[in-house]
């Protein structure tokens, strides 16, 4: 298989899908949610799949909580920056939970 051809039809796709997003959703929100769920996905998947899968479950999460709280409580506040702030929040909690059980596993190694 050539994965060049792959590789490039990829990286195009992401172009053009970065450039017509900024367009509709601005430039804040297509930044944030192409870095924070990849970042959220290589901490959480072992896999390259397990990578994807957990990438597109927190994008969708976020996405879908932004938009609850946007309908439900603030309707006055731009969805765009809401619900990347959510995301960012969520990404620290990420973290958080992956620095506690990564201590854990020091913790229990060590007492061996």
């Amino acid at each position: 298989m050539r994965t060049g051809l792959l590789h490039f039809s990829l990286m195009g796709t992401v172009a053009v899908v970065t450039v017509v997003a900024t367009r509709f959703m601005g430039l804040m929100m297509v930044m944030a949610f192409l870095v924070i769920p990849g970042s959220v996905g290589l901490m959480f998947g072992r896999s390259f799949a397990g990578v994807y899968w957990v990438s597109w479950a927190f994008a969708s999460f976020s996405m879908v909580s932004g938009l609850i709280v946007i309908e439900n409580w603030l309707p006055s506040v731009p969805p765009g920056s809401l619900t990347t702030a959510i995301a960012f929040v969520l990404f620290l909690l990420a973290v958080l939970i992956r620095s506690l059980c990564s201590n854990q596993v020091i913790k229990k190694s060590r007492s061996r």
